[in-house]
């Protein structure tokens, strides 16, 4: 035999080829140094273009925040760390919160930095304290006493609003209505359906707490106030008709005029409340016997409103002397929860219809909406959600023509600044253009379960938008920029950043059981108030800086 010698020969077809050469992209740029320049210059525009944009959207934000800036119920600026300017509780039991705590809250009114607040209902005391406080700093900066008009009163408390500037010349006066209780046999109502209570209204000068005018009501008076002054009325139900007096006076007690109006219910006790604005009084039988608009100049007559049967909700004076009212076209209206169908009377023209549309509160308006109205569709069985296909946002001019609507959005609350109508839904917040009706921008936020009728707040930079415990900051543009929330602490509460740790469907309470809101102060500082379900008071917070 011979030997065989096997030799393996490789396989041209099978071996792997050679991958061509790929030079780096650094070798590239060696070779094609002109690509490096023409990148960088790339580069370089696209930053320039961020900062000019983003400088352009700074400036876009200071130009409208400083332009809101006298708007009323509009925020200084908000710090996104929400550093803690006053911190404290109180209760509405015993004495009542501390001066300096209603002032930081803002239940009183400012004049010349100054902010002025009345004692609330103390306990078996006569006397009353105003006081006022710097509204920067919160330092006390005078107190005045507010004695009984007669003896035999307890329980003084007031509350204070702006005062008619014409009255001081450097437009710091500021008013109060100053009530106290009768002792308790005498509390019962008499004929006239008028608690025998005590009222006097009190003009301060808020630098110095020096008392310009003081005015002490008849025993069961009726009143109300407007910037011009006050209406006094006395009701006469001696004559077999109730025939209501009405005596309209300056804030120095100058007479103003005088008027007689027969009210319709003669055998009922009446429960007539009267307010004014710049220029009305609106006149009100609260038991649905209609009511007046009045001039505020001379006292005639500008719109009569009839009576409803049942009574209802009470009218809304508007700045042209119109009112809004319950439409009895659509009963089951549902007072309690904001859902009444709603129409307008205007003086000397036709009652227009909204067709069941309920308005909606615009709560800070900068003149974007002005004297439109803004109304939505009344949710039936509203839940959670938006309700599309179960709404619509309508903008209405003053004579109640459609201007434009939405179909399929229903908002419970809105602010309108700076050409936009922004509105909070069940689930979502929605800016829309007020002159078109063309939706802006959609953001989701965290839905809420009982109702969604929170008010909106701004600085004129973010939007914030309360979701029960949490507080969310989003631009004009529609990003959400920062989230902070409310959770329970020791025996308090701290706010803490960031949204809410476990995400599910929002309330207005938090852990405990107690309700928060957030809200606006008189210095136009961010506040925070948590009711303690426990001691029926409050824990507070005031954001800012000294």
């Amino acid at each position: 035999m011979r030997d065989v010698d096997l030799v393996e020969t490789s396989d041209a077809s099978s071996e792997e080829p050679t991958p061509p050469h790929v030079p780096s992209f650094l070798a590239r740029v060696r070779r094609h140094p002109r690509w490096l320049a023409a990148g960088a210059v790339v580069l370089v525009g696209l930053v320039g273009y961020q900062v000019v944009s983003d400088g352009r959207l700074r400036a876009q934000d200071d130009a409208r925040a400083a332009a809101l800036a006298d708007v009323p119920l509009v925020l200084d600026p908000v710090d996104p760390q929400l550093p803690v300017l006053h911190h404290g509780t109180y209760t509405w039991d015993g004495d009542g919160p501390e001066l300096a705590v209603l002032a930081q809250l803002g239940y009183g009114a400012e004049a010349a930095g100054v902010s002025v607040v009345s004692s609330q209902g103390v306990a078996g005391a006569p006397d009353v304290r105003l006081a006022g406080f710097d509204s920067s700093s919160g330092e006390p900066v005078w107190e005045t006493p507010v004695p009984a008009p007669r003896g035999g009163l307890t329980g003084g408390g007031g509350w204070c609003s702006s005062g008619d500037q014409s009255a001081s010349a450097d437009a710091t006066a500021v008013r109060c209505v100053v009530r106290w209780q009768a002792p308790a046999p005498v509390q019962p109502q008499d004929d006239s359906g008028v608690y025998p209570e005590a009222v006097s209204i009190v003009q301060v000068d808020a630098t110095d707490g020096s008392v310009l005018h003081r005015d002490d009501l008849p025993p069961g008076a009726l009143y109300g106030t407007g910037p011009w002054g006050t209406v006094v009325g006395a009701i006469d139900a001696a004559t077999g008709t109730a025939r209501l007096t009405l005596e309209a006076s300056a804030w120095d007690g100058t007479a103003r005029w005088t008027r007689v109006l027969d009210l319709p219910t003669a055998v009922d006790p009446s429960f007539v409340w009267i307010n004014g604005d710049e220029e009305h009084v609106l006149v009100v039988d609260g038991d649905g016997g209609g009511g007046w608009v009045l001039s505020a100049d001379d006292g005639t007559t500008v719109l009569e409103i009839p009576g409803s049967e049942g009574g209802g909700s009470s009218p809304t004076l508007l700045a042209s002397g119109a009112v809004l009212v319950p439409d009895p076209a659509f009963p089951g209206s549902d007072p309690t929860s904001g859902e009444v169908a709603q129409m307008l009377l205007r003086p000397d023209r036709p009652a227009v219809s909204f067709d069941g549309d309920r308005v909606v509160w615009v709560g800070i308006d900068d003149g974007t909406v002005g004297d439109a109205i803004l109304t939505a569709a009344r949710a039936q069985g509203r839940d959670r959600g938006d309700l599309l296909g179960k709404g619509a946002l309508r903008l209405r001019s003053p004579d109640g023509s459609v201007r434009w609507e939405i179909p399929g959005l229903d908002i419970g609350t809105a602010l309108a600044v700076d050409g936009l109508v922004v509105g909070r839904t069940a689930d979502h917040v929605v800016a829309v253009d007020a002159r078109t009706g063309a939706v802006r921008w959609r953001s989701p936020v965290q839905p809420v379960e009982d109702g969604f009728a929170r008010g909106l707040l701004t600085d004129g930079r973010v939007i914030l938008v309360p979701s029960g415990a949490q507080l969310d900051a989003f631009t004009f543009r529609g990003e959400r920029v920062w989230s902070v929330h409310v959770e329970a602490d020791g025996d308090g509460h701290a706010v803490r950043t960031g949204p809410v740790p476990t995400a599910s469907t929002g309330s207005t309470v938090v852990p405990g059981g107690n309700r928060v809101s957030w809200s606006t102060s008189l210095a136009g500082r961010l506040t925070l108030a948590i009711d303690d379900s426990s001691t029926a008071g409050q824990e507070f917070f005031v954001f800012g800086r000294p």
